[in-house]
């Protein structure tokens, strides 16, 4: 669905004289949430009618990137707590 919205986003704003990439190099962009808020705020400065950025990214298709860590990655970080790296001088002479 998000495709959609972002297929037509590109279509109306090439019929209104934006001069942007063809539809696949703007869908690759578009990907990056730094081009998307980008384009976004461009907009928006353009007095086009648009929701919140939130709202706008979820419209497009755009996923929040998220970390995920395993209770496997927490156990292995507070084992690596357990075993401290010692460092030493060499002795010189």
């Amino acid at each position: 669905m998000g495709e959609d919205k972002l297929q037509k986003l590109h279509s109306n704003l090439v019929k209104d004289g934006y001069d942007l990439p063809d539809y696949n190099a703007f869908k690759t962009d578009m990907q990056d949430a730094n081009k998307l808020k980008t384009l976004h705020d461009n907009l928006l400065k353009d007095e086009y009618d648009l929701p919140d950025y939130d709202t706008f990214s979820s419209d497009m298709g755009v996923k929040k990137k998220r970390i995920y860590a395993t209770i496997r990655d927490f156990f292995n970080f507070s084992i690596s707590l357990r075993s401290p790296i010692v460092i030493s001088r060499k002795k010189e002479g």
